[in-house]
């Protein structure tokens, strides 16, 4: 509400949460102001949909954070909620107090208070005595101003020992859940989401590994987190957003179409032959790439212009396959309308291809599914999956602009070596 300020007791917050305790105390006021009778039901009531209190009171709350605080509250007993119109379009709900375990609850938060300003007091008056207390070199016990500041370095480095061990123990749960996918959401750790995963992992999970575990579960089943949904803008989650506190709840409430996907353990046969087909595509996109880098455009595509132009018939004259293609273009046309740039793109790796590899783009994609065709016939499916996994992240680490990387493909007949098996190379693209 425009203009309403509110103030919550800190050791509320924290014995019942700082949402619900926000909200108790709204519901509290508003019973002793405007209220209502209902028929039948003892006390004090107001009503209001989950809309309304987000429209009205909390528009800085998602409507999910509000239904998940009003069901803590009616768990923890202190509101009771009732609904008094039947029908299932009308979502008003009515609330009320249960007083009695609010009173205990304020009697509990007034305990603590007091318990607190005692602490505090002893606290400052500890430090008072501290301060007008003579210093004293106390040479027998060895202890000096630098004992303390290495022993403050020592508990620091203590922490973010256990700090880093915690997170690499969430690391390696996550994407052991992950293992079996064809695009897995890899966990990693590093210095800016550390302190990250250790809060979320204590506050959210409990310190419990398993509930974490289960949290990558629900990430993993489902399509639209898993970038398998069609968006428009193509939506894949990555794990930096996944470890978000705000995104972890709206999950773990069942959103995002949590449960509306396969496992990626429970089909990994599938997902074998999907991750052959990545490795194609990559194979094939650093061949052409490297040719492309190789090679001058401008003089082989006139070339290419001059071969069209010459050749007549589809068949053996064609001996770099491209007739097929173009039938029915005139070939003035297709080396000049930007109507046809695609074509000539198309035709233009083909070309390539035939003319320095000595197969076309077709054939090529054709041999490196046969060589990966071998895959899978073993028994062992987690085993050949974890094969075209390792082969996958060997092929992504050619780099065709890297002159070590280079010296791997440095001439024209690589590919060829590579799919006639005439060449060491190969184990290297095919995972030997």
């Amino acid at each position: 509400m425009k203009g309403t300020y509110q103030i919550v007791k800190p050791e509320m917050a924290v014995e019942i949460g700082e949402g619900e305790a926000i909200l108790l105390e709204r519901i509290v006021a508003y019973l002793s102001g405007n209220a209502h009778k209902i028929t039948g039901k003892k006390g004090k009531w107001i009503y209001n949909s989950v809309r309304q209190w987000q429209e009205d009171h909390f528009p800085y709350w998602s409507r999910y954070k509000i239904k998940k605080v009003i069901k803590s509250l009616e768990d923890k007993n202190l509101i009771i909620s009732y609904k008094v119109n039947a029908k299932r379009c009308n979502h008003t709900k009515w609330y009320s107090v249960n007083f009695e375990e609010y009173k205990k609850l304020t009697e509990r938060v007034y305990n603590k208070d007091i318990l607190n300003a005692q602490k505090k007091r002893r606290k400052k008056s500890t430090n008072r005595l501290v301060e007008n207390e003579p210093i004293y070199n106390i040479t027998k016990s060895y202890y000096t101003e630098d004992t303390k500041v290495s022993s403050s370095k020592e508990k620091k480095e203590e922490d973010n020992i256990s700090k880093q061990k915690v997170s690499l123990k969430m690391k390696e749960v996550w994407n052991e859940i992950f293992k079996y996918s064809v695009s897995p959401i890899k966990a990693y750790v590093n210095k800016s989401n550390i302190n990250k995963l250790n809060n979320l992992f204590f506050n959210k999970f409990e310190g419990d590994i398993e509930k974490w575990k289960e949290y990558a579960v629900k990430v993993n089943s489902s399509k639209f987190l898993m970038g398998e949904k069609e968006t428009k803008k193509g939506f894949k989650a990555v794990f930096g957003w996944l470890i978000k506190e705000e995104v972890v709840e709206v999950i773990e409430g069942g959103e995002y179409g949590v449960g509306d996907r396969e496992l990626d353990k429970n089909d990994i046969l599938g997902n074998t032959e999907k991750k052959k087909e990545v490795i194609v595509n990559m194979v094939d996109k650093k061949i052409s790439s490297y040719a492309k880098h190789k090679i001058n455009k401008a003089k082989e595509m006139e070339e290419l212009e001059k071969y069209a132009r010459e050749v007549s018939s589809v068949g053996e004259e064609d001996k770099y396959g491209i007739l097929r293609i173009i039938e029915g273009i005139p070939k003035y046309m297709l080396f000049k309308d930007e109507e046809y740039r695609g074509v000539r793109e198309n035709i233009y790796e083909s070309y390539v291809m035939k003319k320095y590899f000595g197969y076309t783009k077709i054939e090529i994609r054709k041999k490196i599914r046969e060589k990966l065709g071998e895959i899978g016939k073993n028994n062992n499916l987690e085993e050949e999956f974890s094969r075209l996994s390792a082969m996958e992240e060997m092929v992504g680490r050619i780099d065709i602009y890297s002159q070590e990387d280079m010296a791997k493909i440095r001439d024209m007949s690589y590919l060829r070596e590579n799919l006639d098996c005439k060449s060491r190379k190969e184990d290297f693209i095919m995972g030997k």
